[in-house]
């Protein structure tokens, strides 16, 4: 004796086979958890809206520094050019047509300002220098010579060999 079964298609077979009853109460399951999951989804974005602060304006710095801060960036900003492309030309280009200067050149410049500002005013005694005493001496005796044209370097060479340090 031969058995024959009639093939089904994958799709048409069901593993489990429900009654209308059972349909029914699977579609409300369905539709009660997409319920909740929408609900819930409803109730997170209320709390997180709830909680971004409305007071966002009250942080902002309105001193005359922060004030001049902000004129000062609106001006270096350039906005004929598009930030993507090039961030630094539009963030900086303002800057270097209003100032005639780069950013960089601009910082160069006052850090310059300042080391001279600091160097020149060290008082430096003939005996018993500190490091800081040292370094302002070597300082002002190079300024004095690109400045005034007064070579100090025999006084120089004389101060390195009296520390034991040989320079032709």
């Amino acid at each position: 004796m031969y058995c024959t079964t009639r093939y089904k298609p994958f799709e048409t077979r069901s593993l489990v086979s429900y009654n209308a009853h059972e349909q029914k109460e699977l579609l409300f399951t369905y539709v009660a958890v997409a319920l909740t999951v929408l609900a819930l989804c409803a109730l997170l974005t209320t709390m997180l809206l709830l909680g971004v602060p409305t007071h966002l304006q009250d942080t902002v710095c309105t001193t005359a520094a922060c004030t001049a801060l902000e004129s000062l960036l609106a001006t270096s900003v350039d906005r004929t050019l598009d930030p993507c492309d090039n961030f630094y030309a539009y963030v900086c280009s303002g800057w270097a047509q209003s100032q005639n200067q780069s950013v960089y050149g601009s910082h160069l410049r006052e850090f310059l300002a300042d080391v001279h500002w600091i160097h020149t005013r060290v008082l430096v005694p003939s005996k018993a220098q500190t490091a800081q005493q040292m370094v302002a001496a070597l300082y002002q005796t190079c300024t004095a010579v690109l400045v005034g044209g007064n070579d100090e370097l025999p006084s120089f060479r004389r101060q390195l060999r009296l520390t034991g340090v040989t320079w032709p």
